[in-house]
């Protein structure tokens, strides 16, 4: 018979709900079953990092054209019976869903047959699996104050890396301004068209950059940039983003939620140009979590441009003393007790068997 597993861990379908899953797993010394979408990034992601992955067929709802969502319901039915079957033979104690598509089928199973389960929440506003599973969820742990649901909400944070909690604090930049530009895990398209345009005003002023891109446009904008004449790095996929967190002075980035909590973790501010198109506007008020408090710079999509990024570089240059103290800011809102209020709450729901590593 097999083994038993403590934890069943369901989300993904993007970074921003499995990156938060991997750091709680990797810091819980308990056993921990992922389930998510087996089209999505977490079917490499997971097993890469050393834990075991069962895919359930599902697809996103959310965002897609009514025909898109005809075609995917039969995969929903598919995705429900074959998580019963992972439910059945693992015998979970407790469930911790992270949000996305891909956790639906298994918080199913977890109210349906009495297991207890917890949520946690990345952004400052409730994704759709929060909202509908909130209600009988033991907690809901989240990363933002004031989460807008129904039931025991409990403020921890996001769960960060802990090679970026001990990225030191700012203090003291001069010239050359150092300057990451990442638009996510996968990229941003948006971003990578507004520097590659804003490039050859750009030049001239005292920066060095590093940009991640994304597969997709990364040897375009390389290759853009050096016609222009701007020195930069430019990658596809940064793995030890740490190190460049640590040596950079900025970052211009968009306003998903664990990328607000590494600027938090790291203490590094950010200008934010949250995603126009994300759910509910949620990135705008992830992002304004900081800005409300003098900790970041933000500009939505329809008023930044080549010519508006260029005059945002050339004014901070002038005052690049306020970057240490908004990382100052950024620290002293960090959480890092959240794992350990995690583990304590969970911890009486698998037999106290959850220890922190």
């Amino acid at each position: 018979m097999t083994t038993p597993r403590t934890i069943l861990f369901a989300g993904g379908g993007t970074g921003g709900h499995i990156f938060p899953a991997l750091a709680t797993a990797r810091r819980l010394k308990v056993l921990v079953l992922f389930v998510g979408s087996s089209f999505g990034m977490e079917r490499t992601l997971v097993p890469a990092n050393g834990f075991p992955f069962k895919g359930v067929p599902v697809k996103g709802f959310i965002g897609v054209s009514w025909s898109r969502r005809f075609v995917r319901l039969p995969l929903l039915t598919v995705a429900l019976a074959k998580a019963l079957f992972i439910f059945m033979v693992h015998r979970p104690r407790a469930v911790l869903g992270f949000g996305g598509y891909a956790s639906l089928p298994s918080l199913f199973w977890a109210r349906l047959l009495d297991i207890p389960y917890f949520l946690q929440e990345q952004n400052a506003v409730p994704g759709a699996a929060t909202r509908m599973f909130a209600p009988g969820a033991k907690a809901v742990f989240s990363a933002f104050p004031g989460l807008p649901v129904k039931g025991t909400v409990i403020l921890t944070g996001n769960p960060v890396r802990e090679e970026i909690r001990a990225v030191p604090a700012l203090e003291g930049v001069q010239p050359p301004l150092k300057v990451f530009i990442l638009g996510g895990s996968q990229g941003s398209s948006f971003l990578n068209r507004i520097f590659t345009a804003a490039a050859p005003e750009l030049k001239s002023l005292p920066i060095v950059w590093v940009h991640q891109t994304g597969k997709k446009d990364c040897e375009q904008v390389r290759e853009t940039y050096l016609e222009a004449g701007l020195e930069a790095v430019v990658e596809p996929f940064i793995d030890r983003i740490w190190e460049t967190y640590a040596w950079a002075h900025l970052l211009v980035c968009r306003a998903g939620a664990m990328t607000v909590s590494e600027a938090i973790a790291s203490g590094r501010p950010a200008l934010f140009i949250p995603f126009a198109g994300a759910a509910n506007n949620h990135q705008v008020r992830n992002a304004a979590v900081l800005t409300e408090q003098n900790a970041g710079f933000m500009q939505e999509e329809k008023n930044i441009g080549a010519a508006a990024l260029a005059g945002f570089f050339r004014g901070l240059l002038e005052n690049l003393t306020d970057l240490a103290a908004m990382s100052r800011a950024l620290k002293s809102l960090d959480n890092p007790g959240g794992m350990e209020t995690i583990r304590r709450t969970v911890a009486p729901y698998v037999g106290g068997a959850v220890a922190i590593s």
